[in-house]
């Protein structure tokens, strides 16, 4: 089966919050929509939106999209149809969806690595932090993944339009945030980083 991974035409987040309205597990819009939520403007364009909920919560999915094409993404960057009854265990963590058959891809889901009570960094499940902590409203009400921890996941290999999120972010960012993203980058990813002068406490 052969896809067109480029063929986008994705919900806005309007219509995500309208379809999970009724989602019985906490769910956030992550990615670069994600932190134009936070800062309550559209800064750029955007050619897919990003969901994330739960691991333990991925059957519920089906729920939400009944009738659509769901896919999973296996390893290195596979797409093979996802059925409902099958479990994904990580490293699956990559749904893709659509409306219909040759249609464009509408959603991409994450699914967050979690313990009962605290979030797993996917690249470093040693890096934890109270599941409360992961997802936040924005201003418009949409719940949006935490911006810091969006940062940290764009963080690893920076494309024009990450470097472009980083720098419109990084005005809205305090001391004490700019510290944590600054700890954190140089704990998880390879040194020098680009982003660790912008985010150095003085």
């Amino acid at each position: 089966m052969e896809f067109d991974y480029t063929y986008w035409n994705p919900f806005l987040p309007e219509e995500i919050a309208q379809l999970f309205s009724d989602f019985s597990a906490p769910w956030c819009i992550a990615g670069g929509w994600g932190l134009d939520l936070f800062m309550g403007n559209i800064s750029r364009k955007h050619d897919d939106i990003d969901v994330v909920i739960l691991r333990k919560h991925q059957a519920l999915v089906f729920e939400v999209f009944s009738g659509f094409e769901i896919f999973v993404v296996d390893p290195p960057g596979t797409l093979r149809p996802w059925s409902l009854g099958e479990y994904l265990s990580a490293p699956l963590y990559n749904i893709w969806i659509r409306e219909e058959t040759q249609g464009p891809w509408k959603v991409q889901l994450m699914l967050q690595d979690h313990t009962e009570e605290k979030w797993q960094f996917r690249r470093d499940h040693s890096f934890t932090g109270p599941i409360d902590e992961l997802m936040i409203r924005s201003k418009s009400g949409i719940p949006i993944l935490n911006p810091l921890i969006q940062l940290l996941y764009k963080a690893k290999d920076i494309r024009t339009k990450d470097q472009h999120d980083f720098n419109g972010l990084l005005p809205f960012l305090d001391p004490d945030q700019k510290k944590w993203l600054h700890d954190r980058i140089k704990r998880v990813y390879r040194l020098p980083h680009p982003w660790l002068d912008s985010l150095l406490v003085l």
